[in-house]
């Protein structure tokens, strides 16, 4: 499975205001989305299935504390959004988002964000 076409393709989806990126940048312009974290799990099948974790960080701005947790945790936002297209565009044979933890606060640049992370498990060969 090619894990940078996996970023490109996550960093693709239409997320509405967001911008999205496929790696978490030394500074954002919130509200954005970075592909983080990546944990491959191999032999999920004797055909050799391949398994990917992704962690997904979502930035908002601290200016307005509630439309900045809000933002970050709409329910048919970002996972609305990545589940509309399953298969990245054929990058995966499957996409699900499977979990969301947050809102809390997070440094980046030096800079402080309100921050979501969400699960999303990928499968492919």
């Amino acid at each position: 499975m090619n894990l940078a076409a996996i970023r490109a393709g996550i960093a693709a989806v239409n997320y509405g205001d967001m911008d999205a990126l496929p790696y978490i940048p030394d500074t954002i312009t919130p509200i954005t989305i970075a592909v983080g974290r990546m944990q491959m799990n191999y032999n999920q099948t004797m055909s050799g299935l391949v398994e990917v974790a992704v962690t997904l960080h979502a930035f908002s701005s601290r200016a307005d504390t509630w439309q900045g947790q809000d933002d970050l945790m709409a329910p048919g936002g970002l996972k609305a959004s990545l589940e509309t297209d399953r298969t990245l565009g054929g990058v995966c044979s499957e996409l699900r988002v499977e979990t969301c933890d947050g809102p809390g606060i997070a440094d980046v640049g030096g800079q402080q964000y309100w921050a979501a992370n969400w699960t999303v498990r990928v499968w492919g060969q």
